[in-house]
């Protein structure tokens, strides 16, 4: 039984108080002949007032008839596709208690297409924001670890999701307030810091996907070799308006990955210094200040050769692992001795005991080669560690879905059984903190490991396979 929720202020069961009541309210869900409100109207009058089932009787096999009508009509138009989508955002609106299993339903009865049923899905999980904490309650669902920089993204984004109107404050709601402009907020612009591996674009990739946002990933290393970053960028916001039109995409998330091979110093004696690089961060810096950009249109679909869109409200994020900044952090800590009496240790037994990018600041930054201006409108700085043992083998076990999951699934689809004993994650772990790429050497580590019996699963005999200390050991010594 399902805990109660409300339709008008009154209390009754979620889905529904009895079998004739749900069943109505499902031949009325997947059908046109009653909105949301009319629906829930009749529940209310049945729960309230007593109506009787037999009154409803001809209304359910009226609506009924349509049900059969509507699933043998193969011909539909974008029209129809647009109608059913936004009357199950306004149904989602009435009725948020609506199940993942009803959800199916429709779209598969509807057969909407897979942008209308991310942009259902991301309505619906914004109707259940009222915190930042929301949103990190959903994160760390998908991400393991990482609990700092999850806050941080959390709250840049609930910022975004009010800015770009997605979403109100729940206090709003309450109040009755609709469609009210917000004042002036901080603009939600991240910097992500971490090493290789450590989740840095699966985790914003993952905040989009929930919301149904635009996300554009930009490989600043090509940038700075190219040298016409302006031009790219622009080609880019062509990209979004694209594939999700002017509106989305003027909620988009921007996602610049490398962003520390902009710097022009040579850290660390690595010559990773790049040419021009002051020039590059400049076309940023103006792309951060910018309200609007005129893009210059290929093809002239429309008849027009350009188009401005609106960036203020773009949602910019750039990432990195700043290789070699721990070095600027650990003297600017050693030179404040005096008052930071804690850090009279060395950069080496700092290295052991903590992860030294928590402690990196805006100074840090510039000293690494990010001029002043840019570095200033990058509101927030979310600060990812390096995965531990019991992080990747979580990760690893990430129940339905996760990478050994799959790796399982394979095997039964033969089947066949695949058993890993519990030391076996621990080495695997190991080896992957080993090669010191992060999470992204699971995988390989798993297929080098299983090699030979993915090869040969696939016969005629039910098998087990178990990987033990010692399969191990023979693949990896």
């Amino acid at each position: 039984m399902k805990s109660p929720t409300h339709l008008y202020g009154i209390p009754v069961l979620s889905h529904l108080k009895t079998k004739f009541v749900y069943e109505f309210y499902r031949v009325m869900f997947l059908t046109d002949n009653y909105t949301a409100e009319e629906t829930a109207a009749i529940i209310k009058a049945v729960f309230l007032f007593g109506r009787k089932e037999k009154e409803l009787t001809g209304l359910k096999n009226s609506a009924g008839e349509s049900l059969k009508t509507d699933s043998e009509n193969t011909s539909k138009s974008d029209e129809y596709f647009r109608e059913r989508r936004d009357k199950l955002l306004n149904w989602i609106k009435v009725f948020p208690e609506t199940t993942d299993e009803e959800l199916r339903e429709y779209f598969i009865f509807h057969a909407l297409p897979e942008p209308d049923i991310f942009t259902v899905l991301g309505f619906r999980t914004t109707l259940m924001v009222r915190a930042p904490s929301n949103i990190k309650e959903k994160l760390d669902k998908v991400i393991i670890g990482q609990d700092k920089a999850k806050k941080v993204m959390s709250f840049a984004f609930y910022l975004h999701l009010i800015r770009t109107g997605i979403i109100q404050p729940h206090i709003h709601q309450l109040k009755g307030v609709n469609g009210s402009k917000p004042d002036v907020l901080p603009r939600p612009n991240i910097l992500l810091v971490g090493p290789t591996g450590s989740g840095k674009t699966l985790t914003i990739k993952t905040l989009c996907n929930m919301f149904s946002i635009p996300f554009i990933k930009v490989d600043c290393s090509s940038l700075t070799s190219s040298g016409y970053v302006g031009n790219h960028l622009n080609d880019y916001l062509k990209q979004l308006i694209h594939h999700h039109g002017k509106t989305k995409a003027e909620q988009a998330v921007i996602y610049f990955d490398e962003f520390d091979k902009m710097s022009e110093i040579n850290i660390g004696g690595s010559g990773r210094g790049s040419v021009g690089g002051v020039e590059l961060q400049q076309e940023f810096l103006s792309f951060l200040e910018d309200r609007d950009r005129i893009i210059t249109r290929t093809g002239n679909e429309d008849g027009r050769s350009q188009e401005t869109i609106n960036i203020e409200n773009i949602m910019l994020i750039f990432s990195g692992s700043f290789h070699g900044i721990e070095e600027i952090i650990m003297k600017r800590l050693q030179a404040g001795k005096k008052e930071f009496t804690k850090y009279l240790k060395s950069p080496e037994e700092l290295k052991e005991e903590e992860n030294i990018l928590q402690k990196i600041n805006y100074t840090d930054i510039i000293s690494f080669g990010i001029i002043p201006e840019l570095t200033g409108r990058l509101g927030f700085i979310a600060v990812l560690d390096k995965l531990s043992e019991s992080d990747i083998v979580e990760i690893m076990k990430g129940g339905a879905g996760g990478i050994i999951e799959q790796y399982r699934n394979y095997f039964a689809h033969h089947y066949d059984r695949l058993v890993i004993e519990e030391e076996v994650y621990s080495l695997i772990a190991a080896e992957v903190l080993r090669r010191k790429i992060g999470a992204r050497a699971i995988n390989g580590i798993i297929i080098e490991l299983l090699q030979d019996l993915l090869y040969d699963a696939p016969n005629e005999f039910e098998e087990e396979f178990r990987i033990d200390r010692a399969f191990f050991m023979k693949r990896f010594s």
